[in-house]
Formats: structure tokens, C-alpha cells, sequence
């Protein structure tokens, strides 16, 4: 009875530290991605349209660009974006131009944001 309890002790103690090295491995990568995907948006140059919009679980907001890419904001958003604004961005930098449609079809500079500083 006590070689069983010793036995079940050390399954537990195991499994627990299994769990917290693949938990370890997790979150490191995903670092790591964040700083790949920082690094290509700083190496990119594109002009693009925000075609889409999505609350991430209420901690930020996702915008979908149509190159592919997305922002990302900390709510509230109030209008720093919306859907149809134009992205214009020059490579070597972090910062990015918004450009709005006005009244008579025509993009009007709207604002400038920084990727490294979510906004």
C-alpha cells in the first residue's frame, strides 16, 4: 500500500513537471514569433486598406488589412481605425499613416501610429 502511494506521488510529480516544461516551451515560442512578425513589420513597406475588425476576448482589437496583416489596439478604440481607412507604411520604421475617406472620395491623412507602442 505504501510502495502504491509512493508510486502515485511520483506519477504526479512527474507529470507536473512535464507539463510545466511544455508550458515553458509554449510561451517561448510564441515570444519569439512576436518578435519575428515585430521585425518583419519593421522591414516592410506596403499601402493597404482595413478591410475587416475584431475584438480579441475584449483585451484588444484586431484590424485586418488587405495585405494579409493585422493591427492591433487596446480598447477603447473610439475611431483610430475603421474598416475602408488606408494603411500606408514606409519601410525601416515601426510607425504607420492612417488616411480617411472624406466627403468627396478622397483620403485625407487622418493620423500616425507606432507598432512598438500598442496604441
Amino acid at each position: 500500500m505504501m510502495k502504491r502511494k509512493k508510486i502515485d506521488q511520483l506519477f504526479i510529480f512527474l507529470f507536473a513537471v512535464i507539463l510545466s516544461i511544455l508550458a515553458f516551451a509554449y510561451f517561448n515560442k510564441q515570444e519569439k514569433m512576436g518578435k519575428l512578425q515585430q521585425r518583419e513589420f519593421y522591414n516592410m513597406q506596403f499601402s493597404s486598406l482595413i478591410v475587416s475588425s475584431n475584438s480579441f476576448y475584449g483585451r484588444s482589437v484586431e484590424f485586418h488589412l488587405q495585405n494579409g496583416f493585422t493591427l492591433y489596439f487596446l480598447p477603447p478604440i473610439n475611431d483610430k481605425l475603421i474598416i475602408g481607412d488606408s494603411v500606408k507604411k514606409d519601410k525601416g520604421t515601426y510607425e504607420y499613416r492612417i488616411y480617411r475617406k472624406s466627403e468627396d472620395s478622397l483620403y485625407k491623412y487622418f493620423a500616425t501610429y507606432n507598432s512598438e507602442s500598442i496604441q
